[in-house]
């Protein structure tokens, strides 16, 4: 990000810093909205989510890069397939994780 000192010369400028402290200010040019002037606490609370999202979308990758590797170790026949979609099954032998009998996805 660049920073600009602010001179105390243009007091219109001075007002929109002062009203950007409790709420975000769209500029705009020809009736188009070309840029927000907006707090720095608003600023870091975005950049934050932004952090955050990367975040979580790395680790959501990995967790999918998981499941396909578990799933190219499972040979999907019709029949688990039905008990899978069904929520009946009752263990997946190939990965030795048993399943409890009952169990449905999302519930217990």
């Amino acid at each position: 990000m660049t920073a600009v000192a602010l001179s105390q010369e243009s007091e219109e400028l001075q007002e929109l810093v002062r009203r950007a402290q409790s709420e975000p200010i769209a500029l705009e040019r020809d009736g188009q909205a070309v840029a927000v002037v907006l707090s720095v606490e608003d600023y870091d609370r975005l950049a934050s989510r932004d952090q955050n999202l990367e975040r979580d979308r790395a680790y959501w990758d990995e967790q999918a890069r998981q499941m396909e590797r578990s799933v190219a170790e499972v040979e999907l026949t019709p029949e688990l397939w039905e008990s899978i979609t069904t929520g009946e099954y009752a263990a997946i032998s190939a990965t030795s994780q048993a399943v409890p009998p009952g169990w449905k996805p999302g519930g217990r």
